[in-house]
């Protein structure tokens, strides 16, 4: 029974060292975003950044919530334009 102890011991060590490290990873390709105005009276639902880069994102959205035209717009800048 000892050894049963200690093999789950040593495989819950096992797991939060790798949840730690896999943690620092996420967080050392981790993007910065600030709010910025766009532009647009459209309600814009989603964004996306491609990844690993900070200067283009897309975002999409729409004149009001239900039957209306739709608007995609663009950023090469960061969100400056």
């Amino acid at each position: 029974m000892k050894t049963m102890k200690n093999s789950t011991h040593s495989v819950k060590k096992a797991i939060l060292i790798f949840s730690v490290c896999l943690g620092a990873i996420f967080a050392s390709k981790a993007q910065n975003f600030e709010y910025k105005t766009t532009g647009t009276d459209f309600i814009l639902y989603d964004l996306a950044i491609p990844e690993g880069q900070n200067d283009i994102a897309y975002a999409a959205g729409s004149k009001f919530t239900f039957d209306t035209e739709g608007i995609i717009i663009k950023t090469v800048d960061g969100g400056e334009t």
